[in-house]
């Protein structure tokens, strides 16, 4: 969980006890330079960073407790190998690296963004349409990912989607997830508990469907501009969740198909909300479709995109050429421009070629050798 952090006016003291903190930090953590506190949460604190030997921006996230115990150090490990995994889908925040300080605190150095959803909130109200529903897809076929590799998000909201340079979603802040037992309670701030299932917050039966309803109490704050049980109390905000059905998202240019499915994903019960989050990401393409937007296709692995592919087109007519070498290339997980052998025509050549030309040659010598005898 990380609080968006704003420049504040500071006195002399305080900018040497942040000069002081700067210091500290850049002696624990060898190869980078220019720290600047930009994120914090209840234990962690992230700054934005030069790496010294690439010259690139990153962010690091220092977790403010020390691994004391083997335990702790192996699911850090373990931790940091599943985000390595996760970092190859193109909308999950990137991890370089990570590192130990010498105290014994983890790190975890990033893809550095500048602006997240919540962000965009603020400055632009709630998305556009055809914007809400290529988000909605893309950060649901990410979450998919993520589930497929075993891994929980556990903490999604606008927050914790960041906006890249080139204007695409990145799901991030996965967090620690052996560290992640107090995300719920939150006394501190209470930001996450808007969006959290409620299996989630009487602690029963956590599981992939938990992140598919903050997916779409995520997607309902985007379309709406507050998250679907806001207002009041924390403990208001609790009771609402527990005991009242999802409000309806009312918007003129958002079709009954789309307020469905956020229904469906902010349902009670974690059997009514759609299957996993590739489904829902598919449902989402199927209203892209339906308003005429592109429909955006959902980053999966060759595998599991063949099997998508076999799945959509076995109700369809039987076809010929290209579309079929696509279909066969992923399921034998070759690239897609590049066919299988036996699928490349040549030109074919005459069944009895040799015969005819051991019979022209008979015919000329016949010819020869009658010219010649008649001379």
């Amino acid at each position: 969980m990380v609080r968006s952090m704003r420049a504040q006016p500071e006195s002399s003291s305080d900018d040497e006890t942040a000069s002081d903190d700067e210091t500290a930090i850049a002696s624990l953590v060898a190869g980078f330079e220019h720290f600047r506190p930009i994120g914090a949460g209840s234990r962690s604190t992230v700054y934005s960073a030069t790496q010294l030997q690439m010259g690139r921006p990153v962010a690091i996230k220092v977790v403010d407790t020390a691994l004391l115990s083997d335990v702790d150090r192996r699911a850090f490990e373990r931790e940091c190998r599943a985000m390595g995994v996760l970092s190859r889908h193109p909308n999950i925040v990137t991890v370089y690296s990570d590192a130990l300080t010498f105290d014994g605190r983890a790190c975890l150095v990033m893809e550095l963004y500048h602006e997240n959803y919540r962000d965009l909130l603020s400055t632009r109200g709630p998305l556009a349409l055809d914007e809400l529903l290529l988000v909605g897809v893309k950060v649901a076929g990410a979450l998919q990912a993520a589930h497929d590799s075993g891994v929980l998000h556990r903490d999604i909201k606008p927050h914790n989607i960041f906006v890249s340079d080139f204007g695409e979603p990145a799901l991030g802040d996965f967090g620690i997830s052996w560290m992640d037992d107090e995300r719920v309670a939150m006394a501190d701030s209470g930001l996450s508990v808007a969006y959290a299932a409620p299996e989630v917050i009487e602690d029963s039966d956590t599981s992939f469907l938990s992140d598919v309803y903050s997916l779409a109490a995520t997607l309902h704050h985007l379309a709406a501009g507050h998250p679907p049980f806001a207002g009041g109390t924390l403990d208001g905000i609790i009771r609402r969740i527990m005991s009242e059905e999802p409000p309806l998202l009312v918007r003129d240019d958002v079709p009954a198909s789309l307020c469905e499915l956020l229904r469906r994903g902010l349902s009670k019960s974690p059997e009514e909300r759609p299957d996993s989050a590739g489904d829902f990401a598919e449902s989402l393409r199927d209203i892209c479709v339906e308003t005429g937007l592109d429909a955006s296709k959902v980053p999966l692995r060759r595998s599991e995109r063949a099997s998508v592919s076999a799945a959509s087109s076995a109700d369809a007519a039987p076809s010929t050429g290209h579309d079929d070498i696509t279909v066969a290339a992923a399921a034998v997980g070759l690239e897609e421009h590049d066919p299988p052998a036996e699928s490349v025509r040549t030109p074919k050549r005459p069944a009895r070629i040799g015969v005819d030309v051991a019979i022209l040659v008979v015919v000329v010598g016949l010819v020869v050798y009658a010219v010649l005898g008649l001379t």
